[in-house]
């Protein structure tokens, strides 16, 4: 049986980057990469998120979700980069910028752009 999405956001991945989408308003899931994080967003998708947004470093090992729900409208499935590089990656780190107020992919150390 299909869940019943609902119009939440969750994010998934490493405590200290989940935290900031938090205080978005985005559900904040901690997970690190590993087998675990596999079972964290099959249960947000069980749980019904139709969009998951979830840090880059797990994709490899959401493969199979990846592919299950890649030709389905929800549940939405979407890695934030988590380098530096590509324009893709500078417009969504700014527009989290603009939401949050905050640069939440900036390296510990490094100068904010």
């Amino acid at each position: 049986m299909s869940p019943e999405f609902v119009d939440r956001v969750a994010v998934a991945g490493p405590a200290e980057l989940v935290a900031a989408f938090q205080a978005a308003g985005l559900d904040a899931h901690p997970t690190e990469a590993g087998p675990g994080s596999a079972a964290c967003v099959e249960d947000l998708i069980r749980r019904g998120y139709r969009i998951v947004f979830f840090t880059a470093d797990l994709a490899p090992h959401l493969g199979p979700l990846l592919a299950r729900y890649s030709r389905c409208a929800a549940p939405c499935l979407v890695p934030l980069p988590l380098d530096d590089a590509g324009a893709g990656a500078a417009r969504l780190r700014a527009l989290i910028r603009r939401a949050v107020g905050a640069d939440v992919f900036r390296t510990p150390g490094k100068e904010s752009d």
